[in-house]
């Protein structure tokens, strides 16, 4: 059951109302039907047996009059009434030991006349003739003329229809005659004592002939109307409902894809959709709004920021550079002092230089790298010494542990920067000095450059965006693109980079990049 009611909470909403409709059009429609068809039935059957009643009072009323008059039954009038109307059947029932003549009628000859009589009838009386003497009231049954359903009493119809559906049924009753008070003139019975009975078949087959048109025109009726319902509901459904929920659906999509262009075409519908893709459309236009607004705040903060931090690091450099310059405008600076300002203002050149390095590598969203053969011994050695003047200034000591030392095709001027970045990272999280580590190890396919520090650790809270733009932890110099620049050299080296840091006891940087080439491209087999 929870499978169909899923099943059935994903379907389309045209099929969805279809399936709940159209099995409820249609059972109103066979209800209609049905009762219909119930109320001229009951119609027929109320007609047949007044008939039937009618023409056995008719005959009572002859019986009596001819009894009283003549004192005998005319036979030849009573076959003239049975053809008159509906009546297929007619026959007078009676017993010759119920009539209790009166002792004068008693003649010889009249008595073999009605035993005569009564033989015949009795030859052809109902099956239920005799309950009809004890009980005195009629008995109406529906048979069946060639015997292909059982009888059934009228009163048990409504519990066993359909029974008129069958082309041999007809109506057949047993009608008593209870005595009256002229009829004592010729009978030793008391008033209400039954004398006899009309035996009365009324046909329905042509009855049930045209219930079954009627009911079979009815239906038809109903079921083209259902179909022009349905074909025309479905047609104003799908115009007026499922096409503007459709476009209603299309653009929330294309709102949800950030396509805030997409407008939805109302063609001036006041209805309830139309003021729906109104109030979509002001939405949208409200949202490229505040999105226009957003992206503008975004990028004046982002060129802030940019500036804030590239005014920022060029401030050291800079600085560095002018006291250089005033030391070296006096006369009384020694030859050897000259040379080591002259190499102080060259590195702060470099530095500078780097930092608009990494701000260009941003700007352009694609580092091109170009491979070339590298051997490891000469690369270590040259960041070796770029990196221990720095690091013996603040009493930082640098351990290198070189178990690699073969050529690998890398772009080495930017792998060569990748690492410097890092170890100027950890030169500057550890500000009252320590131990940085440096390994180059194999690691199957790859070489891995392993760097470790003890200074304060990365926080927690930015643990997972360390690789992105402008997101620093405490470095004192720097734009804050570095990292995010590391990350791009070693991804499109074909490598990894990753890092394990506790708070308040250091960080150890990771960078495995593929250690065989074929072809100048990557294998990382």
């Amino acid at each position: 059951m929870q499978k169909l009611r899923i099943w059935f909470r994903n379907l389309h909403l045209p099929t969805k109302v279809f399936l709940v409709f159209a099995p409820l059009f249609s059972l109103a429609v066979a209800a209609i039907v049905y009762l219909n068809y119930t109320y001229q039935e009951e119609q027929t059957l109320q007609q047949a047996q007044g008939s039937a009643v009618a023409q056995a009072l008719t005959i009572r009323e002859s019986l009596v009059e001819m009894m009283t008059e003549n004192e005998r039954v005319d036979d030849a009038y009573l076959q003239r009434i049975t053809k008159i109307g509906d009546v297929q059947t007619l026959e007078v029932l009676f017993y010759l030991d119920s009539l209790r003549l009166a002792d004068d009628l008693q003649t010889d000859e009249r008595l073999a006349r009605l035993r005569t009589r009564e033989e015949r009838v009795l030859k052809q009386a109902p099956r239920f003739m005799p309950r009809i003497f004890i009980t005195g009231e009629a008995e109406w049954y529906l048979t069946c003329a060639t015997n292909q359903h059982p009888d059934h009493l009228l009163s048990t119809f409504k519990r066993d229809r359909p029974f008129l559906f069958s082309d041999c049924d007809q109506l057949e009753a047993v009608i008593p005659f209870p005595a009256e008070r002229k009829c004592l003139q010729c009978h030793n019975v008391q008033v209400g004592h039954v004398l006899g009975a009309v035996h009365v078949k009324v046909p329905l087959t042509k009855t049930t002939e045209a219930l079954k048109a009627n009911a079979y025109r009815s239906f038809t009726v109903f079921a083209v109307f259902t179909v022009i319902a349905l074909g025309i509901g479905i047609l104003v459904f799908r115009r007026y409902v499922s096409r503007p929920l459709s476009r209603l659906v299309a653009a929330t999509e294309a709102v949800g894809r950030g396509e805030l262009d997409h407008v939805i075409q109302t063609d001036n519908v006041r209805d309830e959709f139309g003021k729906v893709a109104d109030s979509f459309n002001h939405m949208r236009e409200k949202l490229k709004a505040i999105q226009n607004e957003l992206i503008l705040k975004e990028r004046l903060s982002l060129v802030g920021q940019m500036a804030s931090s590239i005014v920022h690091d060029l401030r050291g450099p800079m600085t560095a550079i002018g006291v250089a310059i005033d030391m070296l405008k006096e006369s009384t600076t020694s030859e050897s002092k000259r040379k080591e300002l002259h190499a102080k203002v060259h590195a702060a050149l470099d530095r500078m230089n780097g930092m608009m390095q990494e701000l260009l590598d941003y700007s352009r969203g694609q580092i091109t790298l170009i491979f070339t053969p590298c051997d490891m011994s000469k690369f270590i050695d040259e960041i070796v010494a770029v990196m221990k003047p720095y690091l013996e200034g603040k009493k930082i000591s640098f351990e290198v542990n070189r178990e690699f030392d073969g050529v690998v095709h890398i772009d080495e001027p930017r792998l060569h920067r990748a690492l410097l970045d890092i170890l100027h990272n950890a030169e500057d999280a550890m500000e009252a000095g320590g131990i940085i580590r440096f390994d180059i190890l194999p690691d199957g396919d790859y070489v891995l450059f392993q760097i470790q520090d003890q200074g304060r650790g990365i926080p927690p809270e930015i643990k997972d965006r360390v690789f992105e733009p402008f997101v620093t932890f405490g470095k004192q110099r720097g734009t804050g693109l570095g990292l995010a620049i590391v990350k791009k050299v070693v991804d499109q080296h074909g490598g990894k980079i990753w890092f394990d840091s506790v708070p308040g006891a250091g960080t150890t940087f990771y960078v495995q990049i593929p250690a065989v080439v074929i072809g100048g491209v990557e294998s990382l087999r």
